[in-house]
């Protein structure tokens, strides 16, 4: 059953460790967790909830067909990673990834050629039938260049020995990824081994109206503020709007200006209490 490949996930850390012996360091990459089984000619792509799996294979055509292909992740493996869709300075947007989250076959195949999915690659849990959780991290890496070759939707995701070169793009990734070579995988559960530190700043803000796109919404602050939302999440937020007159969200941004926010996503948004803004 794929559902037992529930992902890893890393543990919030306030601030990098001065102790960087036996780590590596890694871009946060912003997109959505995922399983992809490759046993060719059949591909599946899975999105990793905490506790749901839902196929999704149909939504990122280009990516299965490159896949198959048979050139840039090994056949009859089973790899954990986050699928992301690129901005213009090669960085992951949660914004433009949700952009993809689609069910009608025309828009999908639109949007994948307009906003592409890329695949990043961070663990291969299985080959052959046999499973490699018991291997550590160290021993994952020395697969991962083997078993995974950069194509147009697949790639490395580039590790560190220290975080100096991702402490340098600090005002234009996410965050920090850092692993201990030494540990295993620990399917579902948070740390373990994994831990991140976050770059972008965190707000819950009130939008109190909307303007409907081809794809998603476009939704706005009391101070006139524009983001953008796309994918299931977009019935939420109308059905709140025109029944209380605002919807509640949690937000990410890397800066905020008087006319609105930079790279702006929305990560949480209903079920949060209005006393929090």
């Amino acid at each position: 059953m794929i559902e037992q490949f529930r992902p890893q996930r890393p543990k919030k850390l306030e601030e990098l460790p001065q102790d960087i012996e036996g780590k590596t360091f890694s871009e946060k990459i912003d997109g959505g967790n995922c399983v992809i089984d490759v046993d060719l000619p059949n591909v599946e792509i899975y999105h990793a909830r905490d506790k749901t799996f839902t196929r999704r294979t149909y939504r990122y055509p280009l990516l299965v067909n490159e896949i198959r292909q048979g050139n840039v992740l090994r056949d009859k493996c089973t790899y954990i990673g986050e699928l992301s869709v690129l901005n213009n300075h090669g960085v992951g947007q949660h914004w433009l990834f949700m952009s993809r989250q689609l069910e009608n076959q025309f828009q999908i195949q639109r949007m994948s050629k307009l906003v592409p999915v890329v695949f990043f690659a961070h663990h291969i849990i299985q080959e052959n039938g046999e499973m490699l959780d018991g291997l550590t991290y160290e021993e994952i890496l020395t697969l991962l260049g083997k078993y995974v070759k950069e194509g147009d939707h697949v790639k490395h995701i580039p590790t560190f020995k220290n975080p100096e070169p991702l402490l340098e793009r600090k005002g234009n990734i996410e965050g920090v990824i850092i692993n201990d070579l030494s540990r295993t995988y620990h399917f579902g559960k948070r740390g373990f081994g994994i831990y991140k530190v976050k770059f972008l700043k965190e707000k819950i803000v009130r939008f109190i109206s909307y303007v409907e796109k081809d794809v998603g919404i476009n939704l706005f602050t009391t101070e006139n503020k524009e983001i953008h939302l796309s994918g299931h999440r977009v019935k939420t937020a109308i059905d709140s709007i025109e029944e209380k007159g605002f919807v509640i969200a949690e937000i990410e941004f890397f800066a905020e200006t008087n006319k609105g926010f930079r790279d702006a996503s929305i990560k949480r948004i209903g079920k949060i209490k209005e006393q929090d803004i």
